[in-house]
């Protein structure tokens, strides 16, 4: 119950920055290509299918990265909430906690766990971005 809660809070705090993102994503898309596209007799799923969305799939990938990255950051609401319930224990919460424990060992394994953070985020921006040549499309390149 704890980490459906912590998940549910997460989703809540990310909706509105993402929702912003995404709507000025959209006021980017060209009316124009809208209008002939009704002009062709196109209809609404077609439209946004064929031309919002790959307008939109730059900004959608960029929000994507961001809530990636952010996922793997996550510590301050699980602590406030939860504490360091075993169910709720993110990598984010075992990097503060052995760089704060009081054994000689704890700071440089904190440190390593800190690195393979950054790799795995590595690893996926990596594939996110393999991945993107073929379904993002950048206006003008």
């Amino acid at each position: 119950m704890a980490l459906g809660t912590v998940v549910a809070i997460n989703i809540w705090s990310g909706v509105g920055p993402s929702m912003l993102i995404l709507l000025a994503g959209l006021q980017g898309v060209p009316q124009d290509l809208l209008e002939a596209a009704t002009l062709d007799s196109a209809g609404p799923f077609t439209r946004f299918y064929k031309i919002v969305l790959p307008m939109l799939s730059s900004t959608l990938f960029f929000v994507l990265i961001t809530g990636m990255i952010g996922a793997f950051q996550v510590y301050a609401e699980v602590e406030l909430l939860t504490g360091s319930m075993s169910a709720t224990v993110t990598m984010a919460m075992l990097v503060v906690d052995n760089a704060f424990a009081l054994d000689a060992y704890g700071i440089g394994y904190a440190s390593a766990q800190g690195w393979f953070i950054f790799a795995l985020t590595l690893v996926f921006t990596g594939i996110f971005f393999a991945v993107s040549k073929r379904t993002v499309y950048y206006a003008g390149m």
